[in-house]
């Protein structure tokens, strides 16, 4: 079965982080649901592997609920730290600080993928001429 895209692309990320998905291991098994109305809620579950899967809504409450607006999406992916501060944890306190560490310290290695498509030395320039632009 296929991931949701955004499942796909957070597990990408974890993947490129050992500690991360370490940290997700803890929580094996438990729940997490985002709501972002007008869109329908995402739910998920986190695997023994501390990467995540779609979980079906069964009807028992998550272990954690994330409410958030869909005007902060654009700031939670900027990774702005005034847009966690937005997001309404309810729940699981341990795993809400979980998610919380995640979102501070958890970052997308662009470099390493775009070495991969266009080899290593031209993919670290890309990422450099990157930063520079948007830096």
């Amino acid at each position: 079965m296929l991931d949701l895209p955004p499942i796909a692309a957070i597990n990408h990320v974890l993947a490129q982080q050992a500690w991360a998905r370490q940290r997700l291991m803890a929580h094996a098994g438990r729940s997490i649901t985002v709501n972002m109305p007008p869109l329908p809620a995402l739910q998920l579950l986190i695997r023994e592997d501390g990467l995540l899967k779609s979980a079906a809504a069964a009807g028992a409450a998550p272990d954690l609920s994330l409410e958030l607006r869909a005007t902060s999406l654009p700031l939670l992916l900027a990774r702005d730290p005034a847009a966690i501060r937005q997001v309404g944890f309810s729940g699981s306190a341990e795993l809400a600080q979980t998610v919380q560490q995640l979102f501070d310290q958890l970052e997308w290695d662009y470099e390493d993928d775009l070495a991969k498509v266009f080899g290593d030395v031209l993919g670290r320039r890309i990422a450099g001429a990157g930063r520079e632009f948007f830096g």
